[in-house]
């Protein structure tokens, strides 16, 4: 019987992390970075984007949930979807003076597939469109339209350590020559901004207009006390 019930608490603790993400939910990462519904979608098609975060609990990246939209409202569909995650070098005195990840030798990489994400919306606002690479493509008032992408329960997902600052690398890949897709801004700033690789550099993600720093709007999960719940449960069966 307490078996039953320890594996009934398990459950009802791990249904909370089992699925897409919404606005107060848990996460374990600094912060939620959200969507800025009126900001720029930066091209995840041609090459990958990165952005980092700190680890606020030891254990999986169990989901993964970004945000992003097709150019133009042109939705097209994904062949795949490339994740990456790499270790932090730190801002320091050498070039390039701000921190980025250790490219080329990610700590994890994952191809998804279709049957391996979920994605929720269409959510509105007046977004554009960037494409910070050469030849860069500004489109102010671009496309309409942004979706919620959700990588759940993730197959040997990536162990992170908790205060170890991590970056996220995706590279989106439709079916078809024509439609892309970008990774949607953020409206919250953490650390340094989101960076790309050309050329053989690292270069920051600024407003093409304002130079303002950008950052990438996506969220780790699940968070931290409810796997230390789930880790209890599971010490407790074991000693019984």
């Amino acid at each position: 019987m307490r078996v039953l019930v320890l594996f009934c608490l398990i459950g009802v603790l791990a249904a909370p992390v089992a699925a897409d993400w919404n606005v107060g939910d848990p996460h374990k990462m600094h912060f939620p970075q959200l969507p800025d519904p009126t900001g720029w979608d930066v091209n995840t098609t041609r090459d990958f984007m990165y952005d980092d975060w700190r680890c606020s609990g030891t254990g999986p990246v169990s989901d993964i949930h970004f945000w992003g939209s097709w150019k133009g409202d042109n939705q097209g569909q994904f062949a795949g979807i490339i994740v990456k995650i790499f270790a932090d070098v730190p801002a320091g005195p050498d070039p390039p003076y701000f921190s980025h990840p250790t490219w080329p030798d990610p700590l994890w990489s994952r191809n998804f597939y279709p049957q391996d994400w979920t994605m929720r919306g269409p959510y509105t606002g007046d977004q554009g469109w960037f494409d910070p690479q050469p030849p860069v493509a500004v489109n102010p008032h671009d496309h309409d339209y942004y979706y919620q992408i959700n990588f759940e329960n993730i197959w040997e997902p990536f162990l992170q350590e908790q205060d170890t600052i991590y970056w996220l690398a995706i590279h989106t890949i439709p079916t078809m020559v024509g439609p892309e897709f970008g990774w949607k801004t953020s409206q919250d700033h953490w650390n340094d901004d989101a960076v790309f690789y050309y050329s053989g550099g690292w270069h920051e993600l600024r407003d093409p207009y304002t130079y303002e720093s950008l950052d990438l709007a996506f969220v780790i999960t699940p968070e931290p006390a409810a796997l230390a719940l789930l880790t209890l449960a599971v010490v407790a069966l074991r000693r019984r």
